[in-house]
């Protein structure tokens, strides 16, 4: 059992570190669609990552934008314009988001719609720093999103005529991962990522279970929570003795002993109606599913794992062999993503 002071510290911790973009190396899109390692703050910036939920489209894309310049560069440092970037690139992502197709095979039509609108949510972000007088050190990737609902294997695919199509990057999305691809790899090319089995992570996390009064069985804690009904039923076992051996008590004596040991147990229930019982909370491992990548050797790609509500902080990317992968984070996708240029099967481990 934790007590409530340290439950109520680790909330805070929680709380405070969704907001703050903590120095660590990541990747993130630059110039020309390829990654880059993410700004370093020399101090805390809050990230309006709520923001990016509510981008369903175009208009609802720019809104964010403009919301997140007015609070990210408001500063005008260099770590808040570098974020601002990548919040708006996120957002020109969220606002091209298509289905990915059945199956797997991204045809140039397909690609042509997704990169119209996020050319066009680009050209509106440019516009938006530009009202706002801020330079970017390098220009807005415009990158495209698709989501699969494929929950086991996801083969994809890129004919050669993709490579007319105008944008940076692309991003398809499963429940278990996320591949981000530059252009310059998909012409004719195929890849396949694929949920592997639960691996533990080294990690527990604390979740609240019914509690007990005072380590007492459940039977135990519901006898003394009620024990008028045990005392009412003493009573009138006595009464039936006394009965048999000819004994008679008045007829109000056993009424009015229940009325008054109900109340009784009612007032001593009354502190647990009114105020909460302890808070139990219990250690569970933290599993998370591998990836198996299979992709072209001379192939590069941001894997992305969702950590599923685990403190973000806690966890990096290993690959087969147990080697730590270069990997941090994304508050902006809710994942931990790393760069590799090699396909195998990764997992996520406690730092």
């Amino acid at each position: 059992m934790i007590k409530r002071k340290s439950i109520f510290a680790i909330k805070i911790a929680l709380i405070l570190a969704t907001l703050i973009f903590v120095s660590s190396p990541a990747h993130a899109s630059s110039e020309n669609g390829r990654l880059d390692h993410w700004p370093t703050p020399s101090y805390p910036i809050y990230l309006p990552v709520d923001a990016l939920l509510g981008i369903e489209d175009e208009t609802s894309a720019i809104a964010a934008i403009s919301s997140a310049v007015a609070t990210l560069a408001e500063g005008f440092c260099e770590e808040a314009l570098a974020l601002t970037i990548l919040f708006s690139e996120h957002a020109i992502r969220s606002g091209s988001t298509l289905d990915a197709p059945a199956n797997g095979v991204f045809y140039a039509d397909m690609l042509n719609i997704s990169a119209q609108i996020a050319q066009s949510i680009t050209g509106g972000a440019q516009g938006i720093l530009d009202n706002a007088g801020v330079t970017p050190a390098r220009p807005i990737a415009t990158g495209l999103n698709f989501v699969s609902g494929e929950r086991g294997a996801l083969n994809i695919s890129f004919p050669h005529d993709v490579s007319g199509v105008a944008f940076d990057n692309i991003t398809i999305e499963t429940d278990f991962a996320s591949i981000t691809i530059n252009r310059e790899f998909i012409s004719g090319s195929a890849l396949r990522i694929e949920r592997g089995l639960p691996i533990a992570a080294g990690a527990h996390m604390y979740s609240q279970v019914p509690g007990t009064t005072n380590g007492l069985v459940p039977v135990l804690r519901f006898l003394l929570d009620y024990w008028a009904v045990a005392a009412f039923v003493l009573i009138m076992v006595v009464w039936g003795v006394l009965a048999s051996k000819g004994m008679k008590l008045r007829l109000w004596v056993v009424p009015v002993v229940a009325v008054i040991l109900i109340a009784a147990n009612i007032w001593t229930l009354r502190p647990q109606l009114e105020e909460p019982g302890d808070i139990v909370y219990a250690t569970a491992p933290v599993y998370f599913y591998s990836v198996i990548v299979e992709m072209p050797q001379d192939m590069s790609v941001v894997l992305g794992i969702p950590i599923g509500g685990a403190y973000p902080g806690m966890f990096v990317l290993h690959n087969e062999y147990g080697e730590l992968v270069h990997s941090r984070y994304n508050p902006f996708s809710g994942v931990v993503e790393a760069y590799i240029s090699a396909g195998g099967k990764f997992f996520l481990r406690e730092a």
